[in-house]
């Protein structure tokens, strides 16, 4: 981080940073599709896909949607082929089962909950930050500290690039658009 605000931040907090949590789906993005948002592993449906649906659909899963915390619930589905697949099970992916180890086995013994004040992630499909736990509607207990973490990434990385980004919750920025 380039600025005083930045330099303040890395002061007072750790950073943990995972750059590319979908490595195969990212890469896919490059050469096939800009607007891909799965994994590209190959399930079961590609096999039974539904009459008049690409093979290519019905690759992945969307990893937002593979973690326990609303596992289907809103904005998610069971069917294979769409864009809002959560798979068969929370954490049924290698990509978010890393993500589980990476944050459960922090520092010798301490809880995630103890050792983290905040989870953010960008999303490069929409130019997105969003905060946790917002799949539903209802605030969370960090839910005023969250906004204002993000609301401040989200000024760094304007003044850095001057590409604005989204905030809020997925209730509020992505479960709207399907």
């Amino acid at each position: 981080m380039a600025t005083a605000e930045g330099e303040e931040l890395l002061r007072h907090f750790d950073f943990d940073v995972m750059p590319v949590v979908n490595p195969d789906g990212y890469a896919y993005t490059w050469t096939e599709d800009r607007f891909w948002r799965k994994n590209r592993n190959r399930n079961e449906a590609v096999r039974k896909r539904t009459f008049g649906q690409s093979p290519e659909d019905c690759y992945g899963v969307d990893l937002n949607r593979n973690f326990p915390m609303g596992f289907g619930g809103t904005a998610t589905s069971d069917e294979a082929c769409s864009n809002l697949y959560r798979g068969q099970a929370p954490f049924s992916e290698p990509e978010s089962a890393a993500v589980k180890k990476a944050v459960e086995d922090g520092d010798g013994g301490t809880s995630a909950a103890q050792r983290y004040l905040s989870y953010l992630t960008v999303h490069c499909y929409g130019q997105y930050i969003l905060v946790p736990k917002t799949y539903e509607e209802g605030a969370t207990d960090s839910a005023e500290r969250d906004k204002a973490v993000g609301n401040k990434i989200r000024e760094l990385i304007y003044k850095q690039d001057q590409l604005s980004k989204l905030f809020g919750t997925q209730l509020e920025l992505i479960s709207c658009l399907f």
